[in-house]
C-alpha cells in the first residue's frame, strides 16, 4: 500500500507541470521579421507570412533610428512602383495595340522601358534601406526580451 504523503505529492507535482506549461506559453514574445532573398527578390516574413510593403512600414519604425531607415525605403518603394506601372503600361498599350492589328505607337513602348529601367535604382534602394530597418528593429526587439 502507498503511502499517502507519497500520494498527495504526486498529485502536487502532476498539477504543477500544467500551470508551468501554462506560465511558459503564455509568455508574450514579439515576433523577429526574417528576411528571405531569393533570384525573385527580397521577401520580409513574420509569423510565417509574407509582409506587404505597406504592412512592413507600419512594423518596423520602433526607434528613430529605424523610423529613418524607414523613411528612405517608403520613399524609394513608392517612387519605384510609380515608375514601374507607368512603364507597364506604356510598353503594354502598343502591344495590345499591335496584337489588334493597329499601328501601335512603339516610341511609347520605348519611353516604357526606360521607365522600366529608371525604376531599377529605386527598387534596391528601397531593398537595401528596408533590409537596414528590419535589421535595427530585430535587433530592438531581441534587447528587449
Amino acid at each position: 500500500m502507498l503511502n499517502s504523503n507519497k500520494i498527495t505529492y504526486f498529485f502536487f507535482i502532476a498539477g504543477l507541470l500544467p500551470l508551468t506549461a501554462l506560465y511558459a506559453f503564455s509568455q508574450e514574445k514579439k515576433d523577429t521579421i526574417e528576411v528571405k532573398k531569393s533570384f525573385g527578390g527580397t521577401v520580409f516574413r513574420m509569423d510565417g507570412k509574407n509582409l506587404r510593403p505597406v504592412k512592413l512600414f507600419e512594423i518596423v519604425p520602433i526607434n528613430s533610428e529605424a523610423a529613418k531607415e524607414k523613411n528612405i525605403a517608403e520613399t524609394n518603394y513608392y517612387i519605384s512602383m510609380c515608375l514601374g506601372l507607368a512603364g507597364g503600361f506604356l510598353i503594354g498599350y502598343p502591344l495590345g495595340i499591335s496584337i489588334r492589328g493597329g499601328e501601335a505607337p512603339w516610341g511609347l513602348a520605348g519611353i516604357g522601358a526606360g521607365l522600366a529601367v529608371i525604376s531599377i535604382p529605386f527598387t534596391s534602394t528601397y531593398t537595401k534601406h528596408a533590409t537596414r530597418a528590419v535589421r535595427i528593429y530585430n535587433r530592438y526587439v531581441n534587447e528587449e526580451q
